[in-house]
């Protein structure tokens, strides 16, 4: 336990406020005063966490982090095929498989024969990176002039409207992908593999 100090004014009276002699901190009660330096307690099992200001301990975490996984697998819907990128941490590319015969090459490539083979995949959200609106440059606009300036007033944004609709269209394959938590490819067509969580 710290060393605590009640601080005074240069005159000798009470500052009302107490200072922690292990990390120098000031505090406004003895009680806070006292309890500065100790490690907290788990708020689920009511441990120690052994961590200064942490509430959660290792192994509750890890117990939160299991069943918060296991309920998004529950909730996922379960495939057995799937043409497309796929996810998995720890694999791939940052985790990103471009289809399930990649992710198992890579699988075969970095990992030995006794690491147990995950039960599934996530499936992955197409995203267009290129998307522009009209918005984008009148916003702008609007932002730059001044409080009576109407957008309506401008000429050309039927024409405008069709380039930037051209341009997205050009660029509709410029795209990236992102985990779909929604879908779930079974790798084994098991469809009863909750106990074996992929993170």
């Amino acid at each position: 336990m710290p060393m605590v100090i009640e601080l005074f004014h240069q005159d000798g009276k009470p500052a009302g406020v107490f200072y922690c002699t292990k990390c120098r901190s000031v505090k406004r009660t003895k009680a806070e005063a006292d309890k500065c330096c100790e490690p907290s307690n788990c708020q689920y099992c009511g441990k120690e966490s052994g961590r200064q200001y942490v509430t959660v301990c290792d192994t509750c975490k890890r117990a939160n982090q299991i069943k918060y996984l296991a309920n998004r697998f529950e909730k996922a819907k379960k495939l057995t095929e799937w043409e497309g990128w796929v996810y998995l941490d720890g694999t791939g590319n940052d985790g990103f498989s471009e289809s399930l015969s990649s992710f198992w090459e890579d699988w075969d490539d970095n990992h030995t024969e006794d690491k147990e083979k995950p039960a599934y995949v996530w499936g992955c959200k197409r995203v267009q990176l290129v998307r522009a609106d009209v918005s984008d440059i009148t916003d702008r606009i609007s932002d730059d002039a001044d409080e009576d300036f109407d957008t309506s007033d401008m000429n050309g944004l039927e024409d405008l409207e069709m380039a930037i609709e051209k341009f997205n269209k050009a660029n509709e394959d410029v795209v990236s992908y992102e985990p779909d938590y929604g879908v779930a490819i079974l790798l084994n067509n098991d469809s009863h593999v909750e106990q074996r969580i992929v993170e």
